[in-house]
């Protein structure tokens, strides 16, 4: 007999190649945004250079549009109202007014309807894009779009359904609208993670909930700290929510414990309401030093 036998198979311990090591879960909204937008831009640049030229487009927008407001109010004042500038008709007839109304309504409903339609169709290309960046996997524009035309009454539904809630809490107090806002911002990603087969809407809802429960702050964190960065900031909230999606719904599915909130989050959020009073605080001065004017 030899003495110098083979180790028994069952001693060699043989690591699975499917085996796949879990990531960590960062609660540090700036290090999970730019950590994603660098998988983002990595896998799908041509998505990406897109997201920063509308981006940095939509910034351009703003500014110019800031500036004619400016001038168009200082012409204004030093203007002088003009006879012609005044009603010409004291009594209108009454049918008038209820077809400029109706007229009115008609375009405000056929543009929120247009709008909202367009909105839908764009986030749930955008996540979709996201949500495979985490994968590692690149997106064309045909894929995009047939992933999503095949999720996009469920995506219409739920996002209707969305706004009424956050439309109904608002009504109540301001506060539990603003939460339910932020409850609900993952709901795309829920939508465009699960099977093109799924027909549920409410599902969608109770998927969400779960998953964000006790961690808007996180929501909130990413949202705000996109929200302060120029050019790349929707990017980055596009990024980053996708992976706040992907490591929550880990952690429900494998039933493991969240770490602490990271005190950015918190931080943040004593940031947000600070300018909140700060902005209050300057509209009742203005209103004060209007009527005082006047």
């Amino acid at each position: 007999m030899n003495d110098h036998q083979t180790e028994p198979a069952s001693f060699i311990k043989i690591k699975d190649p499917k085996e796949k090591t879990a990531k960590p879960y960062i609660s540090n909204p700036f290090t999970l945004a730019f950590e994603a937008f660098g998988r983002f831009f990595e896998t799908n640049k041509n998505w990406a250079l897109f997201l920063i030229i509308l981006g940095a487009l939509n910034f351009l927008t703003q500014g110019v549009g800031s500036v004619s407001d400016m001038i168009a109010s200082r012409s204004a004042g030093s203007t002088p109202n003009s006879p012609a500038s005044t009603l010409t008709a004291n009594n209108p007839d009454i049918m008038t007014i209820v077809a400029l109304i109706v007229g009115i309504t008609s375009i405000v409903l056929l543009f929120l309807i247009i709008s909202t339609i367009i909105a839908t169709y764009l986030q749930g290309v955008f996540a979709y894009v996201a949500l495979q960046s985490e994968k590692g996997e690149t997106v064309t524009l045909s894929e995009a779009h047939e992933q999503t035309s095949k999720r996009f009454w469920r995506l219409l539904k739920a996002s209707v359904l969305a706004g009424l809630k956050i439309f109904a809490w608002s009504l109540l107090l301001i506060i539990p609208g603003i939460i339910a806002a932020f409850r609900y911002k993952l709901l795309p990603y829920t939508i465009m993670s699960q099977s093109a087969d799924e027909t549920g809407v409410t599902n969608t809802h109770t998927t969400t909930k779960k998953i964000t429960k006790g961690r808007l702050l996180e929501v909130f964190g990413v949202g705000f700290a996109s929200g302060i960065i120029p050019l790349i900031g929707g990017i980055l909230g596009l990024a980053g929510y996708a992976a706040l999606f992907n490591q929550l719904s880990d952690a429900d599915k494998n039933d493991t414990k969240k770490p602490p909130i990271h005190w950015l989050n918190k931080l943040l959020l004593a940031l947000a309401i600070v300018m909140i009073l700060l902005l209050l605080a300057a509209a009742v001065i203005f209103v004060v030093y209007v009527v005082d004017y006047i």
